[in-house]
């Protein structure tokens, strides 16, 4: 096998990456609704989704650009679709949550994400369409910590900071 075939091929990560990539996540996620709360409080929240999504425009071209992958043509076939889901997925989201977010608190908005995909699973359950089994249950216990999380650092902050 030569050099460049070995270069070519995908390593899995290790379960510890797997692991430390998705805890990364999920603190980003709950770092999100507090600091987004304090910048709403004092910009207009359509000003920090316009910001948000320039900001995740240029890192994502970014990454597109340096990843060496093939990219696809881009003609009225793929822009059309992809401008209308860019509105819809991100455009309208950001809007949305950040104009909700400065109507409430950060633990109220956790919460109602969290409640995401419990409402799904309860909804997919009735209808016969998956099991609830114990993995889930544990995972739903763990996403209720978290929000108990926010909500906590959330209550010292309010000294803090005015929210």
């Amino acid at each position: 096998m030569s050099v460049a075939a070995v270069e070519n091929e995908k390593v899995p990560p290790t379960n510890f990456a797997v692991v430390a990539a998705l805890i990364g996540v999920q603190i980003c996620f709950g770092a999100n609704y507090v600091i987004s709360k304090v910048v709403v409080s004092r910009f207009p929240p359509l000003v920090w989704a316009g910001t948000r999504i320039a900001i995740s425009t240029v890192v994502m071209f970014a990454v597109c650009f340096l990843s060496g992958r093939k990219r696809p043509k881009m003609d009225k076939e793929f822009l059309v679709p992809l401008i209308g889901l860019s509105l819809m997925g991100t455009i309208l989201n950001q809007a949305s949550f950040l104009v909700g977010l400065s109507l409430t608190t950060s633990a109220n908005s956790a919460v109602l994400n969290t409640l995401i995909p419990v409402a799904t699973l309860l909804i997919v359950t009735i209808r016969g369409q998956e099991a609830l089994n114990w993995k889930k249950a544990v995972g739903f216990i763990l996403a209720f910590s978290g929000v108990l999380v926010i909500r906590k650092f959330e209550d010292q902050t309010d000294c803090l900071l005015p929210i």
